[in-house]
């Protein structure tokens, strides 16, 4: 009698999951090869087979630029790391218009987890630092009166604001386990990046992640191996964190 119905079935975890889903923003945090694009793609096929619209925003990489960055990071720090917070700024307006018209949008990789990397740079002295006025003679001062690489890239970040992301989750995983699927996936010219590079940008990421705003912050421990494990080893551990967020306010 129920296959005469001109009804058609509705997959239970649509009723489960629907709620937190639609007409959200979701940014997937984490280091180098944490494995975020693989995260996103999965849970964005998931999500479109439950009958909610979902767009995955994957990192909006310009590979020559990239290829350039890699190969001389000093010297083209601030253009790759500019070049893609506009991209990334670009991304937030998209996905924010889309979740108006109930969307469920995935965003790989936030705002603050670009600063991550351009402080990380800054850091290193790859993106140059106003120097400071108080140890410099008034001959300096006015060879140096133009704004430094690092001010730009703060005035390009504090240009637009957005609404906070409905959930930042951060894919942690430990420095070995960052490096070792950075190897394994064997990308062009990224053994330029060594262990303190690792270390270092891990650092950053716990300590600038957590401040994220954001309606909902998650932290998943993704040290674990999936590759060789079902879909729902990536998507339920993920689903299930967003729903008792939601569930909670």
């Amino acid at each position: 009698m129920e296959s005469e119905l001109p009804f058609k079935a509705i997959n239970p975890n649509l009723r489960k999951f629907g709620p937190s889903l639609r007409g959200k923003v979701m940014v997937l945090e984490g280091v180098i090869s944490a494995g975020k694009s693989t995260a996103g793609a999965i849970l964005a096929k998931y999500v479109q087979s439950l009958d909610i619209p979902c767009r995955f925003f994957p990192e909006p990489l310009a590979p020559a630029l990239l290829d350039l960055f890699l190969s001389d990071q000093k010297k083209y720090a601030f253009a790759f790391q500019l070049t893609m917070l506009v991209k990334r700024q670009a991304l937030y307006r998209e996905a924010f218009e889309l979740a108006k018209k109930g969307y469920f949008c995935i965003i790989d990789r936030s705002l603050y987890g670009d600063y991550c990397f351009a402080l990380l740079h800054k850091n290193k002295g790859n993106i140059t630092v106003e120097p400071e006025k108080s140890k410099m003679t008034l001959e300096e001062i006015k060879e140096n009166s133009g704004s430094s690489e690092w001010k730009s890239y703060l005035e390009v970040l504090h240009s637009e604001k957005f609404e906070h992301p409905d959930y930042v989750v951060y894919l942690q995983v430990s420095v070995e386990t960052a490096i070792n699927r950075c190897l394994r996936r064997g990308w062009k010219k990224e053994d330029t990046y060594d262990r303190g590079y690792f270390e270092q940008l891990c650092s950053l990421y716990d300590s600038v992640i957590p401040n994220s705003p954001a309606n909902h912050f998650i932290v998943i421990d993704w040290n674990e191996e999936k590759d060789d494990k079902p879909p729902g080893c990536i998507i339920n551990p993920i689903l299930n964190q967003i729903k008792i967020s939601y569930d909670a306010m």
